[in-house]
């Protein structure tokens, strides 16, 4: 778009699930951004092409037999990356979740931040940094470099899944946490119990006198 172009406002509706997604491919991009992006990429497509972009009606079936194939591997990609997920918030403090949430869940800088800041503080202290990184290596694999160099790539569907475990950790646990003060017995409190157990909370004060 170019800078001097007039920019409309509008008003649109999206699946909250498909913007969460593009965020987290987009971390640093707007929201209006994101949906101005779209609408290029959508518009550039359909002008290099002097054909018909849409599906050769006779390639309907096997491209669903193919989608379906593909769609139950992505899932389980998906699913595993979750877990993975859950298995690494277990291990980590919720400090870390906090700064991934503050990155829009851009899993492959907070990753990166997190093997940067484990050598930092690996100079001034005798453990060292892949001790400091070890859940992230296990379920990140080659992200967490040089630590995890010789192990799996992550794909897509598994970045997702482990990005989702720790937004729905970091929510319900921000969600969960009380404003209300905890209540505290005190002298006060005491003239309301019942007489039987002031009675034995006056003859163990006695007693340990």
């Amino acid at each position: 778009m170019s800078p001097t172009e007039k920019v409309k406002k509008i008003s649109i509706s999206v699946p909250e699930g498909l913007l969460a997604q593009a965020q987290i491919q987009h971390p640093t991009m707007s929201t209006s951004g994101i949906v101005t992006q779209a609408l290029e990429t959508q518009l550039r497509d359909r002008d290099a092409a002097g054909y018909s972009l849409d599906r050769p009606s006779v390639a309907a079936s096997r491209f669903s037999e193919v989608k379906d194939r593909l769609a139950i591997q992505a899932r389980a990609q998906f699913e595993a990356g979750y877990l993975a997920g859950v298995d690494a918030a277990g291990e980590i403090d919720y400090r870390d979740l906090e700064h991934l949430d503050r990155v829009r869940y851009d899993v492959k800088s907070w990753a990166r931040s997190y093997a940067d800041g484990a050598v930092m503080a690996a100079q001034y202290s005798d453990m060292e940094p892949s001790d400091a990184v070890g859940p992230l290596i296990r379920t990140l694999g080659s992200m967490m470099g040089p630590f995890g160099d010789d192990m799996f790539t992550p794909s897509g569907p598994y970045l997702r899944g482990f990005a989702q475990a720790m937004r729905d950790l970091f929510r319900e646990v921000s969600d969960g946490i009380s404003i209300v003060p905890p209540t505290l017995t005190g002298p006060d409190d005491f003239n309301a119990l019942p007489e039987a157990r002031r009675a034995d909370d006056a003859k163990d004060g006695a007693a340990g006198q």
